[in-house]
This record gives C-alpha cells, sequence and structure tokens, in this order.
C-alpha cells in the first residue's frame, strides 16, 4: 500500500498523536475547511 489517507479537524491532538505514533505524517492543512461548535476549524 502506498498511502493512507486521514481526515482530523486541529483541534483533535489526542488523534494526530494516534496517527504520528503509526508513522503517519501530515501532508497537507485545509484550512477553515470544517465547521464546529459556530466556529471554522483546519483540518
Amino acid at each position: 500500500m502506498y498511502k493512507i489517507r486521514t481526515t482530523i479537524y486541529s483541534p483533535n491532538i489526542g488523534s494526530w498523536k494516534v496517527c504520528e505514533k503509526m508513522g503517519m505524517e501530515r501532508e497537507a492543512t485545509l484550512k477553515n475547511n470544517g465547521f464546529i461548535d459556530g466556529e471554522y476549524v483546519d483540518d
């Protein structure tokens, strides 16, 4: 397998840490791509 893709909203730090421990790397940030609790957040 060449690449696995996931989408995690930036406030979800726990999920970022789990993915990094599994060897995944952040490749891109989608600015203001999600809307949570009345506020835009990055992916």
